[in-house]
């Protein structure tokens, strides 16, 4: 079966204070990219400051966002409600 190959690039940012489980959701998209070739750019934050920063000066535009909701300073929580609140346009994914 022949399969066309998507050229589009998914930009994907990971957000969590747990860098052992970042990485382990970042080995996750990168195995579904390579099976379903599908491009994608994988940004992992550490801290919500971090990402919302990111965001907010437009440094990146990213399809697709996975928040940690427990983090120190700005949790995913908050910076989903930053996003909300200044009209950035994402789509969001809860994961159990």
């Amino acid at each position: 079966m022949y399969r066309k190959k998507k050229t589009n690039l998914i930009n994907i940012a990971i957000c969590d204070d747990d860098l052992i489980f970042a990485s382990k959701v970042e080995t996750i998209l990168l195995e579904i990219s390579k099976k379903q070739m599908i491009k994608m750019n994988i940004e992992v934050f550490s801290d919500g400051a971090e990402l919302w920063n990111d965001i907010s000066m437009g440094k990146n535009v990213y399809e697709l966002l996975y928040l940690d909701i427990e983090m120190d300073r700005i949790n995913g929580i908050e910076v989903a409600k930053k996003i909300r609140e200044n009209a950035v346009s994402y789509t969001h994914l809860t994961l159990p």
